[in-house]
């Protein structure tokens, strides 16, 4: 009977910590996927004279999915609401190599913010205005409202 409902309490703790943990939603696409989707978002940026916002990030990365849980704080939701923005599953840093290369991506989650004037521009030459890394986990302690005024301070 004790091993019944330690069972049963075992079961309970490992679904309601599962439950908590943040999935990881950014689906991997080919490179012809991705440029068009950049492509796409550049467009409406350019169109709403905003520059737009790139995250490298990777399912395995536990700082991405402590990032993808400040993301639905209010102040930090409603910022990144105003951007046109992409995220790129980088898988192992196998995938996008040449965007890890010309964005200088070697440390993820990562924020790249890049100026919209050259969309017609192969995206590997957009113009980088700002770049972070984001490390809420492993790294320096972030909050929604940091990383909303980081937001505001990029778009100049």
């Amino acid at each position: 009977m004790r091993y019944l409902l330690f069972l049963i309490f075992l079961s309970a703790c490992t679904s309601s910590s599962s439950s908590k943990e943040e999935k990881y939603d950014v689906p991997a696409l080919n490179s012809t996927e991705l440029t068009s989707l950049l492509k796409k978002a550049c467009e409406e940026g350019k169109k709403k004279e905003s520059p737009l916002l790139i995250e490298f990030s990777a399912p395995w990365c536990g700082d991405c999915k402590k990032l993808n849980t400040l993301k639905k704080e209010k102040i930090l939701a409603d910022a990144l609401s105003t951007w046109p923005m992409v995220r790129v599953n980088i898988g192992k840093f196998d995938q996008h190599k040449d965007l890890l290369k010309a964005f200088k991506i070697n440390a993820i989650a990562n924020w790249v913010v890049v100026d919209t004037k050259t969309c017609d521009q192969p995206v590997a030459h957009w113009p980088i205005q700002h770049q972070r890394i984001l490390e809420p986990m492993s790294g320096e302690k972030l909050s929604p409202h940091s990383l909303a005024q980081w937001l505001q301070e990029s778009r100049k």
